[in-house]
């Protein structure tokens, strides 16, 4: 799975900006390490091979890039701003301050899973089997909203949430663990208890940054 030319225009943009410190960024043992020489073209060509043979990276580059461009037009985003671009040179490879793996989702292809059925309140649902954890399909959304996906996912993941966002060719995913009593909250929800979710997800960076 390649990364779109927009997506790479993206990513020269952010690595422009620290070019002249580029050796600093990387982390130590990183697969990046050593390309500090090279142009950045180069730089993302060499990241691009790699990437390809991981697809969960790439979406994930891909959905990370759309909300840093959509964010980097309104300031009352700057907090997510923040975090976004960090994450994004986090996957490439580079050096940043420390970041909670659980403060964004995680990100898998549907086909890399065991998927179930079980009967709960009254419905059959759908579950899935991923790190020796069971997790229940709460929300679907087609591959033309993703980016709302990835949004709903980060909210509930900043809320400290056990969830998984998988993806298709067809649609994303989010799962929640069966063991989460959010999992009964939501998996028979309606849109105005997502959108409490952004809601919340905005209201939590505030609060965070306020105390830093």
């Amino acid at each position: 799975m390649s990364l779109s030319p927009l997506a790479q225009y993206c990513i020269r943009k952010l690595l422009r900006q620290s070019t002249d410190n580029l050796a600093q960024l990387f982390m130590p043992n990183s697969r990046a390490a050593g390309l500090s020489e090279m142009s950045l073209d180069k730089i993302l060509s060499n990241w691009s091979c790699q990437l390809n043979s991981e697809g969960s990276e790439t979406v994930e580059l891909e959905l990370l890039l759309k909300l840093y461009q959509q964010f980097e037009k309104a300031p009352a985003h700057s907090a997510n701003l923040i975090e976004i671009k960090r994450r994004i040179l986090q996957i490439l490879g580079f050096q940043t301050s420390p970041i909670l793996p659980t403060e964004f989702p995680t990100i898998i292809k549907l086909g890399s899973t065991q998927q179930f059925s079980f009967f709960y309140k009254g419905r059959i649902q759908t579950g899935m089997r991923y790190q020796n954890e069971l997790f229940g399909a709460v929300k679907t959304f087609s591959l033309t909203h993703r980016l709302q996906a990835y949004q709903n996912a980060w909210a509930l993941s900043v809320a400290k949430v056990p969830i998984v966002l998988t993806f298709s060719t067809s649609e994303l995913v989010i799962w929640i663990n069966l063991q989460s009593p959010t999992y009964a909250v939501l998996v028979h929800q309606n849109p105005a208890v997502f959108s409490t979710v952004l809601t919340l997800n905005s209201a939590l960076h505030k609060r965070k940054f306020a105390r830093e």
